[in-house]
């Protein structure tokens, strides 16, 4: 089973995105690196010199994608599977194919590694959105957060990564795994239990994150796993974070009785946007209940005559 890892790192430029970065490790059948190559693409010209003088020896400047898709054509092995994490590679992959000469395309198999780990790790139980960062922590696998978006070092810590799957495969489904990882059976891996997740540890993380985000935009705050809650001068605030289709639940600081609710649709699955789209929520009905009934001062007068 050869693998190739593949990464790639995007720049953007004042008329397109570019591929800034090109990484592909080599692996034999026993999972061992055999070779490595790392392009620079020369149209990235604020990192150019300081990586030159960083990786020196193994990685080269490429005058375009073009150029640096020959030089990873002529290094990937054709009997090799090509692996990746991000799945937007895959997309990369066939539309370079489809520009390119018959003779000059990728006809590897491919695997999307992040696929493949979604369907290992029971990803209905995950309460944090599935990333390479989040896969590295499930695992337990140590990797230097500073170094996060350089191509040669995800690359390296994803081979530790596909290490461990393939090795926690075997253990639970024997050889058959390697037939499931190559041909892309993803289905197979559904149902069965490869890896003992910490989920409280992301829990708890998650926890952190969300709190982080609500201490930009508010004083008086709290989240217990699923609601946010927030206390305003004009009213008491209450959502639930884990419904994407949701309402905020208010309750007005005055002589009015009774909950308020209005609706609010989270989209996506980033944390700080979430919170975001919630704390403008919250503050427009805020400040419609500061110039209504709820305005502290007009609810001191009335209760100092009533």
């Amino acid at each position: 089973m050869k693998l190739v890892v593949l990464d790639m790192l995007w720049g953007v430029s004042m008329l397109d995105y570019y591929i800034s970065e090109y990484v592909a490790i080599s692996l034999d059948e026993s999972l061992h690196t055999v070779g490595m190559i790392h392009f620079l693409n020369e149209n990235d010209e604020s990192n150019l010199t300081s990586k030159r003088l960083k990786y020196g020896q193994g990685g080269f400047v490429v005058e375009s994608q073009t150029a640096g898709w020959d030089r990873l054509l002529k290094f990937i092995p054709s009997d090799a599977t090509v692996v990746f994490w991000n799945p937007d590679i895959a997309n990369v992959i066939k539309g370079v194919n489809n520009s390119m000469s018959k003779k000059r395309r990728l006809y590897n198999n491919k695997i999307c590694v992040k696929e493949v780990y979604s369907m290992m790790s029971s990803c209905e139980k995950r309460v944090a959105p599935l990333t390479f960062s989040v896969a590295i922590d499930e695992l337990k696998l140590t990797f230097d957060t500073d170094d996060w978006k350089e191509p040669r070092n995800r690359g390296k810590t994803m081979v530790r990564l596909i290490r461990k799957l393939i090795n926690s495969g075997i253990s639970v489904d024997g050889d058959d795994f390697k037939r499931y990882f190559l041909s892309g059976a993803k289905h197979k891996l559904e149902g069965k239990k490869y890896f003992d997740l910490d989920m409280k540890y992301h829990q708890r993380k998650r926890r952190e994150l969300v709190l982080e985000s609500l201490r930009d935009r508010f004083t008086n705050y709290d989240f217990d796993g699923s609601h946010i809650t927030v206390s305003l001068p004009c009213a008491a605030y209450k959502v639930n974070f884990k419904a994407d289709d949701t309402e905020i639940v208010y309750r007005r600081y005055d002589f009015s009785r009774g909950e308020k609710r209005e609706h609010i649709i989270l989209e996506g699955s980033d944390i700080g946007k979430k919170v975001a789209a919630i704390a403008d929520a919250i503050e427009l009905i805020e400040k419609r209940l500061s110039y209504g009934v709820g305005n502290s001062e007009i609810t001191r007068l009335l209760q100092a005559i009533s």
